[in-house]
């Protein structure tokens, strides 16, 4: 997949820049994680300066899905049923993909996507049922 159009190299890192940018660098390295069986997957939030920038990527087996054990368990403890993972859902004007729960995050603890660009956010769970029509 990867940018459609040559870019030129960067004199400074901003804002618009780092999603794309990481996307590419991980699907640079999914043909080595495929050779060995891994799945790769960004994890958190991507911390950047004018310099450079910073994000985690996750190397599972490709057969498991941690994220997705954790959301069956987790799931009806915040009035969701463990097939909503993975479910998309629109808010506003986005759609977005359930894609984690974060236990720890009492406020926001739903793990989203966007659909179009892959951009993680958290939210309440409350939100989220709303959004998907649960109350």
């Amino acid at each position: 997949m990867g940018m459609s159009t040559p870019r030129t190299k960067l004199t400074e890192v901003n804002r618009k820049d780092v999603g794309p940018i990481s996307r590419e660098i991980i699907e640079a390295a999914e043909g080595v994680a495929k050779k060995h069986g891994l799945k790769l997957s960004r994890k958190g939030n991507i911390t950047y300066d004018k310099n450079g920038f910073h994000f985690k990527v996750s190397a599972t087996l490709e057969n498991i899905d941690p994220e997705r054990d954790n959301f069956i368990q987790y799931a009806p403890i915040y009035g969701l049923d463990p097939k909503d993972y993975r479910r998309t859902f629109k808010h506003g004007q986005k759609e977005y993909r359930i894609v984690g729960i974060n236990t720890r995050a009492h406020a926001y603890p739903i793990i989203v996507e966007t659909v179009n660009r892959g951009d993680r956010f958290k939210m309440p769970a409350s939100q989220v049922k709303m959004a998907m029509g649960k109350y």
